[in-house]
């Protein structure tokens, strides 16, 4: 069982972030009148395991194809890479990108959905979206 947070006031669009990059704050009001999928991704250095509680984390190219499919009837998938599912994002911000590009998946591949600056999703530290989402 899951404690989660008693629910607080406002919405998501309450909320914003600043791209992979760092040269752009988002406010996710942006989104408003779309369905917005939050995603915890991580670059990854192998096959999900015991220490990787959620596989699709590395799946960049699925969550690619859900957006090339679903985008036309409003949605807006959300990335934001974190480390603390089984030490899958250790790099920097700067080395995300390239990282998807010439190592996992590779092979030039580019995301055509939005990434956010690496961060927590849980603990002391967590990103105050996911406060709100818990």
């Amino acid at each position: 069982q899951v404690q989660c947070y008693g629910s607080g006031p406002g919405t998501i669009y309450d909320y914003g972030a600043l791209t992979i990059d760092g040269d752009e704050y988002v406010p996710f009001r942006k989104y408003a009148g779309k369905m917005v999928l939050f995603v915890n991704v991580a670059t990854c250095g192998g096959k999900p395991g015991p220490l990787l509680t959620h596989p699709w984390l590395c799946l960049h190219a699925e969550l690619n194809a859900l957006q090339n499919e679903l985008g036309p009837y409003g949605l807006v998938i959300l990335g934001f890479p974190s480390n603390q599912f089984g030490k899958q994002e250790p790099g920097q911000n700067s080395e995300i990108l390239p990282a998807l590009k010439y190592v996992r998946p590779g092979g030039g591949f580019v995301p055509n959905f939005q990434l956010f600056q690496k961060g927590d999703v849980n603990g002391a530290k967590e990103q105050k979206v996911y406060t709100f989402l818990k």
